[in-house]
């Protein structure tokens, strides 16, 4: 009996131990004269520096640990600062998916579990920087700096002092926007610790959670990261710059080079109807994507070169080229090369059954991409090529038929067609592929009889599970 009371007490002291106590914002669980962090009420948030040590009724712990789970459901954390006394590390920081800076004071890099994601900036000591870098458990960082380093947030925008290549002289870079709403300016100037720096450069993802309207950018800004814009800012009506700058201007709220020759960046707010300057030569890579509301976009006559920009137009109907251009073409919306051998973009509001036309030799990269309301797609035998995701994620597709005039096909054409019943290849001798045409290999690929052992010994075609004779292909 007094051996099952001693266990009985055991249980309890320790479940007091573990329980979980607060101290400015910060949920920990004690044991010992040692505290380690831990989720609690409140979701972490915004910039949370955990201290070395900390009272707790009345007790001081050192904080040595962050136990798994600790930030479990924290999307809108931004910066964790652990402390010179923190030496293990369970959470994998998996549900952070803002978190941008980590800045360790430890000497010695933490024991950890290993991270979700190595993306965020490190900051660390200048004496440890080469122990982190080494580290099998710290090396998956790619952006390590000395802890000396580490950005200033004013007003929401967090700063970061770099050196100018060769020069030496120190300006300030927008490395990351909190989560805003309303009008934003990035200023030609800021002051931090007393000294007054130039801003002049914005790097990638910078807005990744910026949720305002408008965007000013200063005169002084020369360099901005080709991902700034890119998957955020869903209420962004605006990107407007600042008189006198010598590397990009604005137009119709939307970002483009300072000569007007390169489109950047379009807001993903604008709606209807959207018209670029006649000077514009180039589009460049996603320019427009996630502008969901854009229904036409009429593209001028000078434009010789357009990238892969139309990803999350959702509402886009029509492509119009002016007939003055030498290079691009449209009919029915529908954007093509000048000679309309190659299909180069499908708007993704069309629907139902779509005939390819019989001009067609290409297919091209990413052609269909999130047209999901497309239930058939007929492609005729003048097609011989289908570039890569050439129909990607086009849901409502439930059968795709290859003509035998294919000979080269790209990498998973069919990825997400998560509607697909079928797929039916006509080609004696199977085309060459680069890679799975689809993620699910059980669906059933229909071909001829004579070529069954060609398609079940070739390259990636032998990768489908259900390959069957085509005399086999269920009526329609």
């Amino acid at each position: 009996m007094k051996k099952l009371l001693t266990i009985i007490a055991a249980i309890v002291c320790a479940c007091t131990a573990w329980a979980a106590s607060e101290a400015d914002g910060i949920y920990y669980e004690t044991e010992a004269g040692e505290a380690y962090v831990v989720g609690g009420e409140k979701k972490y948030s915004g910039e949370v520096i955990i201290p070395a040590t900390v009272n707790i009724g009345g007790e001081k712990f050192q904080v040595k640990g962050i136990e798994k789970g600790a930030f479990k459901d924290s999307p809108d954390l931004i910066m964790v600062h652990l402390p010179s006394s923190i030496t293990m590390i369970k959470d994998d920081f998996d549900d952070c998916p803002s978190l941008r800076f980590i800045i360790c004071d430890a000497a010695k890099p933490p024991f950890t579990t290993g991270f979700a994601d190595c993306s965020a900036t490190l900051y660390v000591p200048k004496a440890s920087y080469g122990r982190y870098r080494s580290s099998p458990m710290w090396r998956c960082f790619s952006d390590v700096y000395n802890k000396e380093e580490m950005p200033t947030e004013i007003d929401g925008v967090y700063y970061q002092i770099e050196t100018a290549a060769g020069k030496g002289n120190k300006y300030a870079s927008v490395t990351y926007v909190s989560e805003k709403k309303g009008k934003l300016s990035i200023p030609q100037k800021v002051k931090i610790d007393g000294k007054t720096y130039v801003v002049k450069t914005i790097q990638d993802d910078a807005f990744e959670r910026y949720n305002g309207s408008e965007i000013k950018i200063a005169k002084t800004v020369s360099h901005i990261g080709e991902m700034a814009f890119i998957g955020c800012c869903t209420n962004l009506k605006s990107i407007t710059v600042e008189e006198g700058n010598t590397k990009y201007a604005s137009d119709n709220g939307a970002l483009y080079d300072r000569h007007k020759t390169v489109m950047l960046t379009v807001p993903q707010a604008k709606e209807g109807v959207f018209n670029m300057p006649a000077t514009v030569t180039v589009i460049e890579d996603r320019a427009f994507e996630g502008c969901a509301k854009i229904t036409t976009i009429n593209i001028p006559a000078k434009v010789e070169e357009i990238n892969d920009v139309f990803t999350g137009c959702s509402s886009l109907t029509a492509i119009n080229v002016d007939l003055e251009n030498t290079e691009y073409d449209s009919g029915n919306g529908i954007l093509f090369n000048k000679d309309r051998t190659e299909l180069i973009r499908v708007p993704q509001t069309v629907s139902g059954e779509f005939s390819v036309p019989k001009y067609v030799s290409t297919i091209g990269y990413c052609a269909f991409e999130e047209c999901k309301n497309i239930t058939r797609i007929i492609i005729p035998r003048s097609v011989t090529d289908i570039d890569k995701w050439a129909f990607k994620n086009c849901t409502g597709l439930t059968a795709i038929e290859i003509p035998s005039s294919v000979k080269e096909i790209g990498d998973e054409i069919l990825g997400d067609c998560t509607g697909l019943k079928y797929i039916r290849c006509r080609a004696a001798r199977p085309p060459i592929i680069d890679a799975d045409l689809t993620y699910d290999l059980d669906i059933p690929l229909y071909v001829p009889k004579m070529s069954l052992k060609k398609y079940k010994g070739g390259e990636f075609w032998m990768n489908f599970r259900n390959i069957r004779p085509s005399k086999e292909l269920p009526k329609e």
